[in-house]
């Protein structure tokens, strides 16, 4: 009996599978009865003779290794492996990107029905032992290893840089330290994986296609389909409850993971232990800090079983060219014969059968490569729209076929897309709560998602349940972290013109029903000021959506409205506009100062410019990332409202100063937005903002301010009117005006 002289003890998911499959066919080399032993962990109980009649078939190859990745995280199993093994025995350990290796590891367990949980929930509870399993750190790992066996018997391979662009990289390195003559192996993707599913069919058979094969599944049937055919699951006639069960559970799983959330638990969880790891074992893993990729797995095909139509692949002209079968065939029968030979009493392949085995997969290689070069040529001469055509008839059926299994049926699908609008209900109906003014930190109270520790996780499983769009997921990203977002709004021509019309007639005929201000001024019914004297900096309109049907479009600008229910994942509601032709010259400020709202971190503003912004002009300045920066409290009031008559100008000078400060402290600079026409602002309740000063008097800065509110918490709209022949009044109006299903508030000032 012999054991084992080399060890891979991991890790897992970092490609210790195809690592397996070519050395198990490698002359010199004999891997056991099958991959993993799990001796030194799981099996340790069994004793020593037990592992030794494990390698009982070996016939005279020079090496004789245990590849058991599992090994890695149990810290015991060195001490184990050196007690039997000896020192001198040669430890090979694959390194991944640990991030990466812990979503194909959450994968995986989805593939073998080993968790029910959605990766998100995984994340939120780290302290939980499903956390720990999944997202394990690599330095003691590599510690324990170094303090146990000899730094000449150890090979530390990173995958990235020696699995994933060309497994040959990898290899050459474990033929060189195994001390034995390379050997050429086949092409190709190796222990390929896919994202499980179940689908049920119903009261009718059911065709589905993948990678232009058609598959016929008959009615009333539930399949659990992985890509692998040892876990593919089959249920003719089961009953509604376990159907629904199982739909509910799929539904919930994760299939999508951003770049941005890759990046994020990178750092928050490995980027500690890998410098540590870096600078301990010079290990070159650079590349795991940067170019962080979104993660998502194709879904698995129907079991083969159901194949009706099956198209060559070289007609696949947007598809992903799989490894050949005849290839995995043939290295998965290899180890299936010494799997045979070892429990039914056959004998392992000889090295010569396994150079015949070789041989053999070198030519079908070659086949593969000419036929390779003609999917390509293929390629070249179909035409880009062809190509587009198949993308998005491949994309529709997709999506039909998930709404189909979620209970969606395609005409709700079609409208809801023609709608655009998600078809699972992003608002959630109920007042904010009111009171709380600060938190602990000195940070502006928010019930608001966006301002909660796992906002960057929401919107990942919104984007993963199909809630958002690619882009909006990246936008909401951005806001979260910066506080605004820049949208281009594709404004007609003619509404600037329209306006501008409006505008120049106001002036002319100066209404009673319309409040406008000067400076810091109060507002006063713009038919008071005497003539077109004053217009210039500092004027503003309010409300002018009232007077302007242009205007209000903006108001009600899709978009806009958009990203306001996604931030406030509420219906959300245009309260008022604000229109300048000239730069305002305004400080720095932060609308919770002068914008009442409760909480009063509800209220979201946008900025449009009506023409191309010139730097002298006075343009918006803003503080990038600011809306995550403490607040001044006014002693008196509690709160950080300046305009109230209770808050002295001392008190007033504080709270500025306070801002400055946190700016300085944070070390955050303001930036002007030179806007081109038709681009919107739209920023956090407290993001740092406000008009840089104007070097060049005539010149214009036409723009429009839009502020919004939570709907189910803004059931009407005041404006107090300062007039000079009476009292100062509040008006209120709960009048709505609607357009495509977003609304606003018509200008109080009606009932003026």
């Amino acid at each position: 009996m012999i054991l084992p002289n080399f060890v891979c003890v991991g890790v897992e998911k970092a490609g210790t599978t195809a690592i397996y499959q070519l050395l198990n066919n490698h002359p010199d080399v004999f891997l056991g009865h099958y991959k993993e032993h799990f001796f030194f962990n799981h099996k340790w109980s069994k004793g020593v003779q037990w592992y030794k009649n494990q390698f009982s078939q070996h016939n005279g190859q020079k090496w004789v290794g245990d590849i058991t990745p599992s090994y890695f995280r149990n810290l015991e199993s060195y001490k184990r492996i050196k007690s039997v093994l000896g020192q001198d025995v040669k430890v090979l350990l694959v390194l991944r990107n640990p991030i990466y290796r812990a979503i194909s590891h959450y994968f995986h367990s989805l593939l073998r029905q080993e968790t029910e949980l959605n990766f998100y929930d995984i994340v939120e509870h780290q302290d939980q032992q499903q956390f720990k399993y999944y997202f394990t750190q690599y330095f003691n790992v590599v510690d324990r290893v170094t303090k146990n066996f000899k730094p000449k018997n150890i090979l530390i391979l990173i995958y990235e840089n020696d699995i994933e662009p060309d497994l040959g990289i990898g290899l050459s390195k474990i033929y060189q330290f195994l001390d034995i003559d390379p050997f050429d192996f086949p092409q190709g993707r190796y222990n390929v994986s896919y994202f499980p599913r179940y689908v049920y069919t119903g009261d009718k058979p059911r065709y589905l296609e993948w990678k232009r094969n058609g598959y016929q599944i008959p009615q009333n049937t539930l399949i659990w389909t992985t890509g692998k055919k040892s876990y593919d699951k089959i249920w003719m006639n089961p009953k509604p409850e376990f159907v629904n069960q199982s739909l509910v559970k799929y539904a919930q799983w994760t299939q999508y993971i951003s770049a941005r959330m890759c990046q994020k638990l990178f750092n928050e969880i490995f980027l500690e232990d890998c410098q540590r790891l870096e600078n301990k074992f010079n290990l070159n893993i650079s590349s795991w800090y940067s170019n962080f990729k979104a993660v998502e797995y194709e879904q698995a095909p129907p079991p083969n079983q159901f194949l009706v139509h099956s198209e060559p692949e070289s007609e696949m002209l947007i598809e992903t060219l799989p490894i050949p079968q005849t290839i995995t065939s043939s290295i998965e029968s290899s180890a299936q014969q010494k799997h045979l030979g070892a429990e039914d009493g056959g004998v392992s392949p000889t090295p010569e059968k396994k150079k015949t085995i070789f041989k053999e997969n070198m030519n079908r290689q070659s086949e593969l490569r000419l036929e390779s070069q003609k999917i390509s040529q293929l390629e070249q001469s179909s035409s880009k729209l062809e190509k587009i055509k198949l993308k998005l008839e491949h994309f529709q059926k997709r999506l039909q076929e998930i709404y189909s299994e979620l209970g969606y049926s395609a005409k709700t699908l079609s409208t809801s897309l023609e709608q655009n609008k998600t078809e699972f209900p992003l608002v959630q109906p109920g007042k904010v709560g009111r009171g709380q003014v600060f938190n602990s930190d000195g940070t502006l109270y928010s019930q608001l998602w966006v301002d909660q520790p796992g906002a960057h996780i929401k919107i990942d499983r919104w984007l993963n349940a199909r809630k958002i769009t690619t882009k909006e997921a990246d936008s909401l990203h951005f806001f979260v972290e910066h506080g605004y977002l820049v949208l281009d709004l594709e404004i007609p021509e003619s509404l600037y013109d329209e306006i501008q019309q409006t505008v120049d007639y106001l002036w002319k005929n100066r209404p009673n029903d319309l409040l406008v201000a000067i400076g810091g001024n109060r507002s006063q019914p713009f038919s008071e000021l005497p003539d077109e004297s004053s217009r210039g900096l500092g004027v503003r309109f309010l409300d002018l959506h009232s007077h302007s049907e242009s205007v209000k479009q903006l108001y009600l600008h899709p978009s806009l409205h958009r990203y306001c229910q996604l931030i406030y994942n509420q219906q959300p509601v245009a309260t008022q506009t604000l229109y300048f032709e000239y730069g305002s010259n305004q400080p720095l400020h932060r609308d919770p100062f002068y914008v009442v709202t409760n909480p009063p971190s509800n209220v979201l503003a946008s900025w449009i410019a009506l023409e191309d912004i010139k730097a002298d002009s006075g343009p918006l300045n803003y503080v990038p990332g600011s809306h995550k920066l403490p607040y001044y409290k006014i002693p008196k009031t509690g709160n950080i409202i300046l305009h109230d008559s209770r808050v002295s100008q001392k008190e007033k000078d504080q709270a500025y100063k306070h801002m400055y400060e946190m700016m300085d402290k944070h070390q955050l600079q303001q930036k002007p937005f030179l806007a081109k026409k038709g681009q919107a602002f739209l920023w956090h309740a407290s993001l740092i903002h406000g008009g840089s000063s104007v070097e060049n008097p005539s010149q214009t800065r036409k723009s429009l301010v839009t502020h919004y509110d939570v709907f189910a918490n803004h059931p009407s709209q005041s404006q107090r009117v300062h007039s000079s022949s009476k009292k100062p009044i509040t008006v209120t109006t709960q009048k709505l005006i609607e357009k495509n299903g977003w609304i606003g508030f018509d200008n109080p000032l009606k009932k003026y």
